[in-house]
């Protein structure tokens, strides 16, 4: 049995190389590569040429404005007549900015649908956004070069660069309401960013998807997606450019890559810490979605929906969405019809078949636990930290807890169970799971269902006494959970941080399920050896993540520092989110720092607090330009001004509920979704414009009583009073998304 013994564990160690070579992305073509191919040493070079002064350049800022214009430069150089169109518009969370899109199309042979390719130009104010989205936009910059030179196909191909993704997918809002292109538009694909490496994912579509998956499964070479991830993605509160076009009714893709996440909105997003590989793979993906579109007759698709998922990277597997629960059943049926063929041979196959499941799990619960505690531990070292500097440890224990529950349950009930009754308890186990989330989460089924049926046919092929068909699917049942669920645990942790560990280490512990019948045949003295020695990977895996530093200057802490001046009290503080507890320590030294709540209207926003001296800066205005009052309402017309010159104006309206409607330049913003007042407080209302614009606020209350608000404006930079502190977060820490800003604000009643 020695093959046998020896299969499993090369099974399990050619699945964690190919995991971890699937992870890396392609090889980057050189910028010598062949016209027609997408070259990320091309790209790299655009991303060089638009990016790289490394200043972030937010909506409205100088940055900006030259991020625009290179951008429009490089796509006359390419032939095109690139438009800027100009307008202003609201996010659906009352952030407003005045934006300018670009729009490049590549003409098509047929005056219909077109298809649009999307990337934002913007970047948050703490990075340069070398990722987000500076790759995106030399993705497209660089397709653009290839469609330029090919021969027309069927649908124009347009090129949106658009703007203020990073304010609140503003630039978004504005092509939707304002474009003549809108209406034409009838397929997006979208390319992002959470990171600065990983493989490019098709993470979000649409519903009536079956034609796009079926197009990117036959027209994509390598294609990375799962129809988990849009499962779980739509219900998440989070959002790109495409939940803008997806509202609007279009369809279409959404490409990211998700890896070092620390990255992300950070300094660290720029030139050198881009992956070529990445932007290999995005732009493959991109441009080959990008030609079968425009090839594509856009006026008659074959729409449904589809459960699929790629192996390795090689193809992309998919059924529609009404087979998964008849499909789960099918497996659970046919597993349940093997015990009851043993049971008219030996009555005693019921009582290990059932001996086998509680294996099963009890596997499960016990694998659970053991990384539920294993994470509680890593968090009393971590604190806050999502993906701290150094998760191997963590993510190695869990791994290991995973494989150390079944083995060690396969030996004690190896003798209530048999190897029989453990291949049956496996069998029915992974038949349920694929049975639940057929049900609930039918996206998620792949996970569960291929796996389940080769189990359940094993089985059901070894009563009938095909050993030899028995064996065949039982291996191929190891080899596919292997294939499809480590690449699986290996992305969440990108994707989610250290919470994704108990997910993980579940799934790892699924694919022990396997093939623990073959382990529970070992010698008892084989079984503890490997067990001890499993426990004590685990220990020294965990006391590794214990041992070594939360942050570093190549994965560091998120410390924002805010200049805070009330112009009424005369008073200034710094602030920041960090806890005062887990501030770096020479921040923590240099001031006394104390809990404060300085934003009334933020429901749960807790801040560390230090006094500063009073720095005299203009504060911002808010002027009344008319006022209307009716039968039980009230009129006012307000513009905001920033007399210093601020990126951001912000009105905060203590309204109490009375505010009926707000218009800001024109723009409706009411009402307001459930998720805008989610992080409010009650009876308060924040409206946002960015970029440094001037504008009228329109806003009408019900009743007739006085107005309480709080006008704030806010740049992003500190004065040259804030370098020691500044300089105190040392190199572990850096400023995020929004940064380093100054507030001033003003009390007004009206």
């Amino acid at each position: 049995m020695a093959w046998r013994n020896l299969s499993v564990v090369a099974v399990l160690a050619v699945g964690f190389a190919l995991t971890i070579g699937h992870a890396r992305g392609p090889e980057p073509r050189p910028a010598s590569a062949a016209g027609n191919l997408f070259s990320a040493g091309r790209a790299a070079g655009i991303l060089a040429d638009l990016i790289g002064d490394g200043l972030p350049h937010p909506v409205g800022s100088t940055a900006h404005a030259a991020v625009r214009d290179r951008i429009v430069q490089r796509l006359r150089r390419l032939g095109y007549q690139p438009e800027v169109e100009a307008g202003f518009a609201c996010s659906t969370l009352a952030v407003c900015a005045g934006v300018e899109n670009i729009i490049a199309v590549v003409p098509g042979s047929a005056d219909g649908p077109a298809v649009m390719l999307v990337a934002h130009y913007d970047s948050v104010a703490a990075g340069p956004g070398a990722s987000d989205d500076g790759a995106g936009v030399a993705v497209l910059l660089e397709i653009a070069r290839v469609l330029a030179v090919e021969p027309v196909r069927r649908n124009p191909v347009v090129l949106l660069f658009d703007d203020a993704e990073e304010a609140g997918l503003v630039g978004a809002e504005s092509f939707v309401a304002q474009s003549p292109w809108a209406s034409r538009v009838a397929v997006v694909v979208n390319v992002e960013a959470r990171g600065t490496r990983g493989e490019s994912f098709m993470f979000e579509t649409t519903p009536g998807h079956r034609w796009l998956i079926d197009l990117m499964a036959r027209d994509v070479e390598r294609p990375d997606s799962g129809s988990i991830f849009y499962e779980i993605y739509k219900r998440l509160p989070n959002d790109t450019d495409f939940t803008v076009f997806k509202r609007a009714g279009k369809e279409g893709l959404n490409f990211a890559w998700l890896g070092e996440v620390s990255d992300y909105h950070t300094p660290l997003d720029d030139l050198r810490h881009t992956s070529r590989r990445s932007l290999q793979h995005q732009g493959d993906n991109v441009l080959a979605v990008a030609r079968a579109l425009a090839a594509a007759d856009l006026e008659h698709r074959e729409r449904g929906d589809l459960v699929w998922f790629d192996l390795l990277s090689l193809c992309l597997i998919r059924w529609p969405v009404a087979w998964s629960v008849p499909l789960a059943v099918g497996a659970l049926l046919i597993a349940a019809t093997a015990i009851m063929i043993g049971r008219r041979r030996d009555r005693g196959r019921v009582r290990l078949a059932v001996s086998g499941v509680l294996w099963f799990a009890s596997s499960l619960v016990i694998n659970g636990a053991g990384v539920i505690a294993l994470l509680i531990l890593v968090k009393l070292h971590s604190g806050d930290a999502a993906w701290p500097a150094h998760p191997g440890g963590a993510i190695g224990a869990a791994w290991l807890i995973g494989l150390l529950a079944p083995i060690g349950l396969a030996g004690w009930f190896k003798t209530k169970a048999a190897e029989y009754g453990l291949a049956a308890g496996a069998a029915l186990g992974w038949s349920a799971l694929a049975v639940s989330t057929a049900w609930f989460l039918p996206g998620a089924s792949y996970l569960f269902l291929p796996v389940a049926f080769l189990l359940a046919l094993s089985s059901l092929s070894e009563i009938s006494q095909f050993a030899v068909i028995s064996s065949v699917l039982k291996w191929a049942a190891i080899a596919l959970s292997v294939a499809m669920l480590f690449p699986f645990a290996w992305t969440l942790y990108d994707a989610v941080g250290l919470v994704a560990l108990i997910a993980s280490s579940l799934l790892v512990g699924l694919v022990s399920t396997t093939w623990c019948a073959v382990v529970a045949s070992w010698p008892q003295r084989a079984r503890a050896t490997v067990l001890a020695l499993l426990f004590v990977l685990i220990v020294l895996s965990a006391g590794t993540a214990m041992l070594q530093p939360v942050y570093s200057p190549s994965s560091p802490q998120r410390v924002n520092i805010v200049l805070q001046v009330d112009a009424d009290r005369q008073s200034a503080r710094w602030l920041t989110s960090v806890h005062r507890n887990d501030l770096p320590p020479q921040m923590s030294d240099m001031a006394r720092w104390s809990e404060s709540r300085p934003f009334p209207w933020y429901a749960n926003a807790l801040y560390s607090s230090s006094r500063t001296p009073m720095l005299s800066l203009a504060p911002p205005q808010a002027d009344v330009v008319s006022e209307r009052a009716g039968v039980g309402m009230r009129r006012l017309r307000l513009r905001l001004h920033s007399g210093r010159g601020a990126n951001t104006i912000n009105l905060n309206v203590h309204d109490r509920g009375r505010l009926q409607t707000a218009r800001i330049g024109g723009w409706l913003v009411t009402p307001f979704s459930g998720r805008y007042r989610r992080w409010l407080t009650p009876g308060w209302t924040r409206l946002v414009v960015r970029g440094g614009a001037d504008v009228d606020f329109d806003l009408v209350f019900r009743g007739s009583d006085a107005i309480e608000a709080v006008v704030e404006d806010q740049s992003y930079d500190l004065p040259a009073s804030a370098a020691r502190i500044a300089a105190a977060r040392g190199p572990s820490a850096v400023p995020s998304d929004s940064g380093d800003v100054t507030i001033v604000r003003h009390a007004i009643t009206f």
